[in-house]
């Protein structure tokens, strides 16, 4: 059984600056983000009731939609968690191209956790 597990996902984000941290004068801008992204997760493909731990390394091209109009960027990131039959406790890091901005906000850095619960078929 590998231990390399490739994966391939979409993610949504939307994302933006909140009141009060833009410029005088100006609107906050918010952009969405559409990624397809590919990876690969290091650890057990099917971990069981005990559970195993994992690391998880992703990244691919987006679509965003912003105050710039819509370009191509890019997603990248880790992740690390826990993992059993049917729930996924993880926290990670990605970092995010958004081309639709003015030069100085075009990347951006999340850093966040996920609760995910998976139903069988």
């Amino acid at each position: 059984m590998s231990v390399f597990n490739p994966f391939l996902g979409l993610h949504f984000s939307l994302f933006g600056m909140p009141e009060g941290t833009q410029a005088p004068g100006t609107r906050p801008t918010s952009t969405l983000i559409y990624s397809l992204v590919g990876g690969v997760r290091i650890g057990e493909a099917r971990p069981g009731a005990a559970g195993a731990p994992y690391l998880s390394l992703f990244g691919g091209p987006s679509l965003a939609i912003g105050p710039g109009g819509v370009d191509l960027g890019a997603e990248a990131g880790v992740g690390v968690g826990y993992r059993w039959r049917w729930l996924d406790v993880s926290a990670g890091a990605t970092v995010l191209h958004d081309p639709t901005r003015e030069p100085e906000f075009r990347t951006w850095t999340n850093l966040g956790g996920v609760l995910r619960i998976t139903l069988p078929p």
